[in-house]
Formats: structure tokens, C-alpha cells, sequence
């Protein structure tokens, strides 16, 4: 069924029209390329194909606006497009790979390497990568760059880069460190092997001082020496630190 195009107007490079009883907006592309214009009949089924074109029009366009600001995975331009009809978000796909400004090879290299800089473990790489579906075999192919050599060099350098601001006992700092890096994604192997041989600083007994010289303007000297060493500090190094605050 054919129905008339009117009210046809143009505000800079969009028109808006009434078809069907139904008013639209469509981009300058799409009024060139079909040559629309006021008074003109159009077939109801080839107005479909209309649609569609000027949905891919405007939607390719916005993709390629957002994907060269910030690179994205192929399933995150998915879910922006998954309200569009599924021929529209196929044609965008293809193009936008066509272009290369889809590319999940380089998606997962760029991740990697943002990952290896904020201190996260292959473990949070994977699953991050996973829940966003990307393929597996890119995942693991990802992965290849993050050797263990690497992520012990990563640990380690972050282990001595902190010691001396930590203003916990050695003990504790090597626990917490631990644990945080085992919540990034490394393995506990991983991390007590790189760890194994490091010269870090003990420092204990300097904090130790600190916090009996705040714990003694409150406290008795049994409720001290419980409270130190309910946060981890040796008896030992608690008596050899009061005796000398005596």
C-alpha cells in the first residue's frame, strides 16, 4: 500500500514528515538516497526499508563517535544497539568491524595492559573478559603477554615500593599485601614466590613504639600489652619495648 509524504520540512540536516498519519525524522542521507521528497508516494513495504536505513545511518554514526573516544568490546556495543531491530544491529556490527573500530583482539590487549598497571592478577583479567563475552581463545591469547616472570615482577616491585610507607608491622604489611593481591586476581604461589627473597625492612618495632606510647596514656600495662598484641605485635618485642619506655 502506498501512502503520500507531507508536511515535509527541513531543520539543518534533518527532516521531519508526516506518513501514514505518522510523523518522522529522518537525516540528510536518507532523504538523498531515496529520494524523498513532499507529495511523493512510497510503497508502505519499501518505507521499511527506509526505516531501517536511517536507524543503521544514525546508529553507525553514534558508534563510531563513542568508539573513538574510548575503545569497547563487541558486547558492550551490543547492548547499545540490542533495542535497534536485529538487521540494523547486524549491518552496524559488520561495518564498524569492517572499519576495524570493532576489534575484540585489540580490545583484550589494551584491557591487559590496563590491568597490569592497576596491579590485577590474570585470575580478575580472565573473569572480567569472560563476563564480558569475549571469546575464550582471545582471552587466552590475551593472557600470553602477562607472563609469570611479569606478574612477579609486578608484585614484588609493589611490595618494596610500600614498605617504608606502611604503617603496619612487617608481618601484617606481608599478610594485607598478600591478601590484596590474592583479591586482584594472582594466585598465592605466584605471590609467595616473588616475595620470597625480598629484602623488605622491618619497621615493626618503630610502629610498636608509637602505638604503646598512644596506648599508655589510657591504659594500664596488662590491657596494653593485649590490645598490642591483638594487633599482631610478639610478646617479646612488647616487653623489650616497655622496658625501655620505662
Amino acid at each position: 500500500m502506498h501512502h503520500l509524504i507531507s508536511d515535509f520540512k527541513r531543520n539543518k540536516n534533518k527532516y521531519t514528515f508526516i506518513y501514514n498519519n505518522s510523523e518522522y525524522i529522518f537525516i540528510e542521507d536518507t532523504i538523498i538516497k531515496y529520494n524523498l521528497y513532499n507529495s511523493k508516494n512510497v510503497d508502505s513495504s519499501l518505507f521499511d526499508e527506509i526505516i531501517n536505513y536511517n536507524l543503521y545511518k544514525v546508529n553507525f554514526t553514534k558508534m563510531v563517535n563513542l568508539l573513538t573516544k574510548s575503545i569497547k568490546s563487541e558486547h558492550e556495543i551490543k547492548n547499545k544497539l540490542k533495542s535497534l531491530p536485529i538487521i540494523v544491529q547486524n549491518d552496524i556490527l559488520i561495518k564498524l568491524k569492517d572499519y576495524n573500530f570493532l576489534n575484540d583482539k585489540m580490545y583484550v590487549k589494551l584491557f591487559v595492559e590496563r590491568a597490569i598497571r592497576n596491579k590485577k592478577g590474570p585470575a580478575y583479567i580472565k573473569n572480567s573478559l569472560v563476563n564480558m563475552n569475549i571469546d575464550h581463545n582471545i582471552i587466552d591469547e590475551g593472557l600470553t603477554s602477562y607472563s609469570y616472570e611479569l606478574q612477579r615482577e609486578v608484585i614484588s616491585d609493589y611490595f618494596i615500593k610500600n614498605n617504608l610507607k606502611s604503617k603496619l608491622s612487617l608481618n601484617k604489611y606481608i599478610y594485607h599485601t598478600t591478601q590484596k593481591f590474592y583479591a586482584n586476581g594472582f594466585d598465592y604461589d605466584t605471590i609467595n614466590s616473588s616475595i620470597r627473597n625480598l629484602e623488605l625492612i622491618d619497621n615493626t618495632l618503630d610502629i610498636l613504639r608509637k602505638d604503646f606510647i598512644k596506648l599508655r596514656r589510657h591504659y594500664d600495662k596488662e590491657p596494653i600489652i593485649k590490645k598490642l598484641m591483638n594487633k599482631g605485635y610478639k610478646y617479646n618485642d612488647i616487653k623489650k619495648i616497655m622496658e625501655e619506655e620505662e
